[in-house]
């Protein structure tokens, strides 16, 4: 479909070979030390919630930046909420059939 609107990013079609390259580039960063300790997030989180009004660190801000270079900003609610529904219905059946 050249030029269609893409609705959401939950509408983008995977690339199993792109996904690929994008984990191994990730781990690659990990590996040399370019992730963000899972410690800063959690400060970061810890003061939002205890109600500090903190700039968004660097680290956020270049993911940011990152999701609107791919056009991949644009995640509503409503698309979330969609996604967890949808697996919660593939998890239905299963769980359903356990009590019966």
């Amino acid at each position: 479909m050249p030029g269609a609107k893409v609705k959401s990013i939950l509408d983008l079609p995977l690339d199993p070979e792109a996904e690929a390259a994008a984990d191994a580039a990730a781990d690659a960063e990990i590996k040399a030390g370019k992730g963000v300790p899972h410690e800063r997030v959690r400060e970061w989180l810890r003061r939002l919630v205890n109600g500090e009004r903190v700039p968004p660190p660097d680290w956020l801000k270049n993911a940011w930046a990152g999701a609107k270079r791919r056009d991949l900003e644009t995640v509503t609610l409503d698309d979330i909420n969609a996604e967890i529904d949808a697996y919660r219905r593939e998890k239905e059946p299963a769980a359903s059939g356990q009590g019966t």
